[in-house]
């Protein structure tokens, strides 16, 4: 079973590009490039299991996107051009499970392991959740 992919990014050309990259198959996946129409996304949508987040998304970055959003099950993914010691502390903290450099000539094949391992993690933790409520 395939859940939904949310890729968040300012760059309209960034999103469209992997629009057309990212394998069919592997998705849905949704983009978007508005921090504030991402936040509505997270709040309402709990069929998201993993999401690759921009550091740098204007008015916001994307860590101070990743701490307002409910407790959730989804792998949490930072895209970044140069990972810097917030970043670092996030990662160490569990505000995001991992990071990926923009600049990596294997971005693609770096972002669809991670989609495979999130999915993973994200059914995982699902599966806990909804096992610890219904007891």
């Amino acid at each position: 079973m395939n859940s939904v992919k949310l890729f968040v990014d300012d760059s309209q050309d960034f999103l469209s590009a992997l629009s057309f990259t990212l394998p069919v198959d592997k998705g849905p996946y949704l983009f978007i490039a508005d921090p504030a129409e991402c936040l509505k996304c997270l709040q309402e949508n709990n069929k998201i299991s993993v999401i690759f987040m921009d550091n740098l998304i204007p008015p916001m970055t994307g860590l101070e996107i990743f701490e307002q959003i409910p407790d959730m099950c989804a792998e949490r993914i930072m895209l970044t051009g140069m990972v810097d010691d917030a970043i670092v502390q996030a990662f160490h903290r569990g505000l995001i499970h991992q990071y990926l450099s923009k600049r990596d000539p294997n971005l693609i094949q770096a972002m669809l392991a991670s989609m495979e391992v999130g999915q993973k993690n994200y059914f995982e933790r699902y599966t806990r959740e909804y096992s610890c409520e219904n007891k």
